[in-house]
């Protein structure tokens, strides 16, 4: 079975230097020339302590080690949180196939042609238009 989550703490070992540049807020950085990290962007974690604030940068230290489960993708998370996170913050699952067909059509508009990376399998289109089918469920 494939993981489905990024493990903080092998990435850490790894290639520290990579966690650390994906947690740098891109834009603040080069806006204020100091290096910015992302922040929480939820009160989800508050519980764990002032460094886990709405507001608070989310540092290395801070998701890996002891808390290297913090984060977790949305397929992982309990029904109760997703519902909660849905409604309170419009966070909706993408599945992984939609993902798909978006970067090929980005990178076919790029490069030109189709098929640049990762070509979408029968199953991959099946899902497609399995999807469009289903009529939308609201809560």
């Amino acid at each position: 079975m494939k993981e489905i989550d990024v493990l903080e703490n092998r990435l850490q070992r790894l290639a520290p230097k990579l966690l650390e540049l994906l947690l740098i807020d891109q834009t603040k950085t080069k806006n204020s020339g100091t290096t910015q990290h992302i922040f929480w962007a939820t009160s989800d974690y508050e519980a764990l302590g002032p460094q886990f604030a709405y507001d608070a940068p989310i540092t290395p230290e801070l998701i890996t080690g002891d808390n290297g489960l913090v984060i977790r993708p949305r397929v992982l998370k309990d029904r109760d949180e997703q519902s909660n996170r849905s409604r309170n913050m419009a966070e909706v699952y993408t599945p992984s196939w939609l993902c798909n067909e978006q970067n090929n059509l980005v990178d076919e508009q790029w490069f030109g042609r189709t098929n640049v990376f990762i070509e979408a399998s029968p199953v991959l289109r099946l899902g497609i238009l399995l999807d469009q089918k289903k009529p939308f469920r609201q809560k």
